[in-house]
């Protein structure tokens, strides 16, 4: 009887290593809690369906990796057909993309410092500042010319003479090629 015992034991090490091994390939269903026709049964329609039972490890795989990304939950609610295939679609681009953000935030501190509010305050600023500079720019433009003028007319009196000599006059105006000339 000892023989046979051990025969049973070494059989059900066996089994339960196989039941196990198909666990590991379909968590979802979880093998262990079924009856031992409940597995025969599932195994029969994973041997009908040789193509799914070929793309399993694979899939498996492709699993464990979305896992260790933290798109668990999300695989989660695609099993359990709490999330349509188009909400999937948006859900998985959604995060994504956020995973992309949170990765170039902890990569970058230029990105990860930035603050929204301050850089608001910093445009707000320059545009108060160059609103009142675009102001200012005709008076700072009209003090130049004037400035400039009156240098030019301090250093060329005769010039400075014969410009306020016509400026007097109403009429008979000096031609403006004599008056070029009689300028030194």
């Amino acid at each position: 009887m000892l023989a046979n015992a051990d025969e049973a034991s070494e059989a059900f090490d066996k089994m339960k290593g196989a039941v196990d091994e198909q666990s590991m390939l379909l968590p979802e269903d979880k093998l262990a809690d079924k009856t031992a026709e409940g597995i025969s049964g599932l195994t029969q329609e994973l041997l009908s369906d040789q193509h799914t039972l070929f793309q399993l490890p694979r899939l498996h795989v492709v699993e464990h990796r979305l896992r260790a990304v933290h798109v668990g939950p999300l695989l989660d609610k695609v099993t359990n057909g709490a999330m349509s295939d188009d909400a999937l679609e948006t859900a998985f681009d959604h995060s994504r993309l956020r995973s992309i953000q949170r990765e170039v935030l902890l990569e970058d501190s230029r990105l990860s410092g930035f603050q929204g509010s301050r850089q608001s305050r910093y445009v707000r600023e320059f545009q108060q500042a160059d609103t009142s500079h675009l102001q200012g720019n005709p008076a700072r433009v009209a003090r130049r010319i004037a400035e400039h003028a009156v240098t030019a007319l301090n250093q060329n009196p005769g010039q400075d003479q014969l410009i306020r000599k016509e400026a007097r006059k109403k009429t008979r105006h000096l031609p403006l090629r004599s008056f070029v000339r009689a300028s030194p």
